[in-house]
């Protein structure tokens, strides 16, 4: 614990790699990029295109790398 009471990063860290699978562990690294991009999105005023959202889920799933990901947006987006 630190001094305001919460476990420190390193802890939790520890934590996690023994009570939650590592592939999870990316996926829910994944999830939290997505919902973040899509946030910062919607924030600005924009909403993600059907196609954007389809590479989301792709990237999400883990069956594409966030530079694939990227290069097919931005590919797309170029048309």
């Amino acid at each position: 614990m630190n001094m305001t009471g919460f476990p420190t990063l390193d802890d939790t860290q520890e934590r996690l790699k023994t009570e939650t699978p590592a592939g999870d562990l990316d996926r829910a690294a994944r999830e939290n990029s997505v919902k973040n991009a899509v946030a910062i999105t919607e924030m600005e005023g924009g909403q993600p295109s059907a196609y954007c959202r389809e590479q989301l889920a792709l990237f999400e799933a883990g069956k594409i790398s966030v530079t694939e990901m990227h290069d097919r947006v931005v590919s797309n987006a170029s048309r």
